[in-house]
């Protein structure tokens, strides 16, 4: 098929478009920009569509409203700790166990490829027919697709978006995003009855297909879906991106076993690139990058997300603790406080889990505030211990 390279011109996010889309407006999933894909912008390619982000996206799902009315979250970075010196192995994040629905509990395998591993992540390769089995639409593990944990989940649906738009049909409705824990009888296939079908869609693409993202994560970048033509021009197949590598192995053991072959790409692939920083979604660095450039041999540890911004503003504000100092994002403003200044910080509960958290220097007027995850707050905490008396 042959395709077109782009970047956004929000986000400077990396696309891949069929060469058709040419001529047409777009609108970038990761940043909401809507601009036009025109002959200057583009370089030509002959390589199969990348699915990063659906160059032409839904609107903005019903969960990303401030938190005043829901509680928007952070992504969640790795456990702290320091990138792995040059000549020595970094640690090796754990997997939490994977959770199966009843329907899959019996160990069935599916036919599901592995495409490839990269940078945005691990990437599946199926028949759209698998759609029509149940069994598959609920082999999601039903824990968070970002960090891992099991509690507070929202229930995401995946969107074939890019479907839709290859039978020019309009993608004009929101996304419904539920809460796990407030569904009835939400066991097993029964949780597909309380999921409305993708009506901009055709069967098979427009039925339920859950995943998972905690209410301390942000699903912004986390799960990558197109349809693209067969290679060997049999039809169409499915391709999903899982940007979390941890996660990408719990969803491939579901799918095809512990000891499946293609297991050992992707732990290969996560292990050479296991960090804080890495432990990202793609679409999260890039964002941090256009305000965030790493000293000469700084370390990354974690990015807080401020939560008086929409989860689907996440990367674009916040505040990034490295190694060696704080800098705070808020619209254009910046502020850096390096370690070597006294740094205080102070917090009080604002909700549950959540706290209103403010930093300063004594030789900085400015004081940082955000609005944190109490985890992440305590993350905080323990760099700033370790690394101002380094």
């Amino acid at each position: 098929m042959r395709t077109v390279e782009m970047s956004c011109p929000g986000c400077k996010l990396p696309l891949r478009l069929p060469a058709a889309a040419v001529g047409r407006q777009g609108r970038c999933n990761s940043c909401g920009k809507v601009f036009p894909i025109t002959e200057q912008s583009v370089r030509v390619r002959d390589s199969m569509e990348d699915a990063a982000f659906d160059w032409l996206s839904a609107p903005e799902s019903a969960d990303d409203i401030p938190p005043e009315r829901e509680r928007m979250l952070t992504p969640r970075p790795a456990p702290v700790a320091s990138l792995a010196s040059e000549g020595q192995t970094a640690p090796k994040p754990a997997i939490k166990p994977v959770r199966r629905d009843a329907t899959s509990a019996s160990g069935k395998t599916f036919p599901v490829h592995l495409d490839h591993v990269d940078e945005m992540g691990a990437f599946f390769r199926f028949s759209p027919a698998m759609l029509r089995d149940e069994a598959f639409r609920l082999i999601f593990p039903r824990q968070c697709l970002i960090c891992g944990q099991t509690r507070n989940l929202l229930v995401h649906q995946v969107s074939w978006t890019s479907q839709a738009h290859r039978a020019q049909k309009r993608v004009d409705e929101q996304r419904s995003v539920l809460k796990l824990d407030q569904l009835p009888d939400a066991a097993g296939s029964n949780l597909l009855k309380h999921l409305p079908r993708l009506e901009h869609l055709d069967e098979p693409y427009s039925l339920p297909m859950p995943y998972y993202v905690c209410t301390s994560c942000s699903n912004v970048g986390a799960l990558m879906s197109v349809v693209q033509p067969a290679a060997d021009g049999s039809g169409d197949v499915c391709i999903l991106g899982v940007a979390s590598l941890v996660q990408a192995e719990a969803f491939a053991i579901a799918v095809r076993g512990s000891e499946w072959a293609s297991l050992a790409e992707i732990r290969s692939w996560r292990e050479r690139h296991a960090d804080p920083w890495n432990s990202l979604p793609l679409a999260i660095r890039i964002r941090l990058g256009q305000w965030y450039k790493a000293q000469p041999g700084e370390q990354f540890q974690l990015y807080v997300w401020d939560m008086e911004f929409s989860r689907a503003e996440a990367g674009l504000a916040g505040v990034i603790a490295t190694d060696r100092r704080v800098i705070h994002r808020r619209g254009p403003a910046m502020t850096e406080l390096p370690y070597k200044q006294r740094i205080t910080i102070q917090f009080k509960k604002a909700a549950e889990d959540v706290v209103d958290l403010h930093l300063r220097a004594d030789t900085n007027p400015k004081t940082i505030r955000v609005l944190a995850m109490e985890s992440h707050v305590k993350q905080l905490r323990e760099i700033l211990t370790k690394y101002r008396h380094a």
